[in-house]
């Protein structure tokens, strides 16, 4: 499993061989690797740390580049022709880096001309492929660096690559929502390009055996495909939430699926089996709740249907955000292909699902002292109402506030504002809102419920130092007692009509 998460981790004291830093006291960590027992953590300022699970202690330690761009975007851990284990680094410097473990040292910088994503090693070692800031990824001599081939047919930046463990195809997963599956043996163009729902591929996993494939957006969708039937049979697992990450069990018995609820990190075992096996269960990090069923939505052969694990029943979580929504496998024509290019901008069908699950679990379990529901029958357009907090100058007003979906929600945040009148340092005359999750702190993750919450929030605490009516920000610091009469004038005036 390699995830992408978020985290501190200390370190204190390392005076380690290869240390560049002399020792550092803690590192925020974007990225992770683990093979048999070793695992290697990559750090947003370009740190490595490398520990064996079995034994005490940082086995490794360095900061690979002092270069302000110097985030670790992907770990790759793997055996040399020698035998000696080595572990590859691909950095937003825009370079690639290959350390021998055992002697701690740095054994090849290859330097490109954007920033790497993602790297994958050939099976037998001989070739790489290369995925980032550009559009075109690259095949490349693994031992000198030199570029093999160009892999054009992506529209935008990639941030996935993999091998299929026959050392002849491998696949690429890019921004513009495709997957595009490349054979060595012909690279003028991809052999297959597989669609996905709502946002970028951003985890791609072969099974040992390359027999199937996972592909898992940001947010909502694993795809799994069936590799021999020319990755024309495939099934969709639709969660609800951001996905960190995907990996299959070496055995190939098992997909698991990393999922970030509430800052917790959920880890989801599925059963490849129809019949799941009774010690299968779902797996919790950081105390979070435990994963609700998965529901499978178009299921091939029996080898490939996944299950979930039989305790997730009991283990669901009660919220919202998790809610249950379990469904049997439907009959369908095995040998429709998936959905493919040509590439369309909208993605509606997919933004209108989850805006339906937000409304099912608003009505089920609305947030206090809110509602909110579709004007008419348009999904994408909400009014919802906001009581005014008991302990603010707005109590006993209600205010109306006008939600529009875009077409790619939920990777982009809804717009949301006011009509009723507000006096308020973040909410200006037009109804527009100055909070961060609905700007650039958006997260897929977020719902509408949550996002009413900070509102009602917002009006109990304002944020003066970032206001979007500095006048008004400016009596709220100097003259609280006026803004406070003025804010209960308004809402006598304009919220309890």
């Amino acid at each position: 499993m390699v995830p992408s998460i978020g985290g501190s981790a200390k370190f204190p004291g390392l005076r380690l061989p290869g240390s560049l830093l002399e020792g550092f006291s803690q590192i925020q960590v974007s990225t992770l690797a683990i093979k048999d027992k070793l695992l290697v953590a990559g750090g947003f300022q370009g740190e490595l740390i490398c520990k064996f699970l079995d034994r005490k202690g940082i086995s490794f330690c360095c900061r690979t580049t002092y270069d302000d761009n110097a985030i670790t975007n992907a770990l790759d851990i793997y055996d040399s022709s020698s035998g000696a284990v080595h572990f590859m680094s691909s950095n937003n410097d825009c370079g690639i880096r290959d350390f021998d473990l055992e002697k701690c040292q740095l054994c090849k910088h290859f330097h490109f001309q954007w920033p790497v994503n993602h790297t994958s090693l050939s099976p037998d070692g001989k070739l790489l492929v290369i995925v980032g800031d550009d559009p075109d990824g690259m095949l490349v001599d693994a031992h000198t660096g030199k570029t093999v081939h160009k892999l054009q047919g992506h529209v935008d930046f990639s941030f996935a690559s993999a091998w299929n463990p026959d050392g002849q195809t491998f696949a690429t997963g890019n921004q513009d929502k495709t997957c595009r599956v490349w054979d060595v043996r012909n690279l003028s163009k991809s052999v297959a390009v597989l669609r996905g729902n709502l946002g970028a591929i951003r985890s791609i996993r072969f099974t040992s055996d390359g027999r199937f494939m996972a592909m898992a957006e940001p947010a909502d969708f694993v795809h799994i495909f069936d590799v021999g039937s020319g990755y024309n049979k495939q099934q969709e697992l639709d969660f609800f939430g951001e996905i960190s990450g995907v990996s299959f069990s070496p055995d190939t018995e098992a997909l698991f699926v990393g999922r970030m609820a509430s800052g917790n990190l959920l880890l989801i075992l599925i059963s490849r089996s129809f019949r799941p096996k009774p010690m299968r269960r779902s797996h919790v990090l950081n105390n979070g709740s435990a994963a609700r069923s998965i529901r499978v939505r178009r299921p091939c052969d029996p080898q490939l249907h996944l299950s979930p694990s039989p305790d997730s029943k009991s283990q669901s979580s009660p919220t919202a955000a998790t809610r249950r929504s379990r469904g049997s496998p439907l009959p369908t024509d095995l040998s429709a292909p998936p959905r493919r290019l040509p590439l369309s901008p909208s993605g509606g069908h997919m933004a209108s699902k989850r805006i339906q699950k937000e409304l099912l679990d608003l009505q089920r379990d609305p947030p206090a002292s809110c509602s909110a529901g579709p004007v008419g029958e348009d999904l994408f357009h909400w009014q919802a109402t906001i009581m005014g907090p008991a302990d603010s100058p707005y109590a006993g007003g209600v205010f109306f506030v006008m939600i529009h979906f875009p077409a790619d929600y939920p990777f982009k945040p809804p717009k949301v504002n006011f009509q009723t009148k507000v006096y308020h340092p973040n909410i200006n005359s037009n109804g527009s809102i100055c909070l961060d999750i609905l700007k650039d702190q958006w997260s897929p993750a977020l719902t509408i419920s949550k996002v009413l919450l900070s509102i009602s929030s917002l009006l109990t605490d304002p944020n003066p130092d970032d206001p979007l009516v500095p006048e008004i920000a400016h009596i709220y610091k100097t003259h609280r007692s006026r803004y406070e009469e003025i804010a209960r004038s308004w809402t006598q005036k304009y919220a309890m009509g």
